[in-house]
């Protein structure tokens, strides 16, 4: 299984946190909803909450990747400082 090896970079890791928020949003969420009635919302309440997770687990990511992965690190810091940057922009202009 040599897509499951994560020892050379994080992107590996980013794709697979972006694979399963997708099957959470295309699988999860309908499965989720079903038993409710028509009128109410929960899909785009549980869409939403998972979005804030979904930028919770980036910003996890991009704040591991230096212990995790120090060799890519040095060489790309600022691919993992410009995404926890994102990610810290969003969670700030969700809570203002």
């Amino acid at each position: 299984m040599t897509f499951l090896k994560f020892n050379t970079n994080p992107w590996k890791l980013y794709l697979v946190w972006i694979l399963l928020f997708l099957l959470f949003c295309f699988i999860g969420i309908p499965i989720l909803n079903k038993g409710h009635s028509g009128g109410e919302q929960i899909p785009l309440i549980l869409l939403s909450y998972s979005i804030e997770y979904f930028i919770y687990g980036l910003l996890a990511i991009s704040l591991l990747t230096p212990l995790i992965y120090p060799n890519w690190f040095r060489k790309y810091w600022y691919v993992s400082f410009g995404i926890a940057f994102i990610c810290l922009y969003f969670i700030i202009s969700i809570y203002a």
